[in-house]
């Protein structure tokens, strides 16, 4: 992923028209993936670093899978992230978590405005919290 690819994959979304660059830089990314769903097998020999993939084969697992041309993503849709960073952050870290999750940009500008909302209002709900617990102390 270079930035002719990252410039061209924000531009079709937007609805625009592609310089010549990014048309060519499109395209070698779209056969490459074309190539990857054509194969038979695929075999991945990949260590876990830290319950996670190395770095290497997730940036490879980002430029062939590209929304709307291998997924299509949806507010419903499981966020491994948050169940990443919860792992990490108690197992290892000792942390106490009050996570606030927010809708993407994707789900539509009314969706993305309320999760601000609501982002907020957890905010204010854990800073109040954290005051309450402060005046004990």
């Amino acid at each position: 992923m270079n930035g002719d690819i990252l410039d061209a994959k924000y531009i079709i979304f937007s609805g625009q028209e592609l310089t010549a660059q990014q048309q060519a830089s499109w395209f070698a990314l779209t056969e490459h993936i074309d190539r990857f769903a054509a194969a038979d097998l695929v075999i991945i020999a990949a260590p876990t670093w830290n319950w996670g993939i190395p770095y290497v084969l997730k940036h490879y697992i980002d430029v062939v899978t590209q929304p709307q041309l291998t997924f299509n993503w949806t507010p419903e849709d499981e966020d491994f992230v948050i169940k990443y960073l919860k792992l990490w952050l108690t197992t290892c870290m000792g942390c106490e978590l009050k996570m606030i999750n927010m809708t993407l940009s994707a789900a539509g500008e009314e969706e993305l405005q309320k999760s601000y909302v609501q982002a907020n209002e957890k905010i204010d709900e854990i800073c109040n919290l954290m005051n309450s617990v402060e005046a004990l102390i």
